[in-house]
């Protein structure tokens, strides 16, 4: 492992879970015809994870790859602008392009469960390991 100028570790044996990213942008930045922006927003030609944000509160988590039959991430948020799926709900998005079809899946899943407000249908296929009695006993006493 080498450190680089940022003094960042890396090491090239070992590929980037994420490749590039945008965080918190307006959705309407969807729709602009900015050079700068639609460069930027090239990354949404690839494959990865979304949230959809109500202002910074995370609202829905999707996945999206580029295999054949797969959509992009563009076509994903497409899918949700108004008067489609959650099109009303959301003003801000995040993207990761992640290469891996594999761990976008899981990476989509651990999200979802980690976030249980969201309005995902999609549930964790793991079970939960159960909190013991003494653990729950904490949490009402604190209440």
């Amino acid at each position: 492992m080498t450190k680089d100028a940022n003094s960042s570790i890396q090491n090239s044996a070992i590929p980037a879970l994420v490749s590039d990213w945008i965080h918190l942008w307006p959705r309407e930045a969807l729709q602009k015809k900015d050079k700068a922006v639609r460069a930027a927003l090239s990354v949404l030609d690839e494959g990865g994870i979304y949230i959809l944000y109500r202002d910074d509160i995370p609202y829905y988590v999707g996945r999206t790859g580029t295999g054949k039959g797969e959509r992009t991430l563009r076509k994903r948020l497409e899918d949700h602008q108004p008067g489609k799926m959650f099109g009303y709900f959301w003003n801000f998005f995040s993207v990761w392009v992640i290469k891996d079809r594999q761990r976008r899946e899981e990476i989509e899943l651990l999200l979802i469960s980690a976030m249980p407000t969201l309005a995902n249908r999609q549930k964790p296929r793991k079970t939960l390991t159960k909190m013991p009695p003494v653990v729950r006993n904490l949490i009402i006493r604190k209440m």
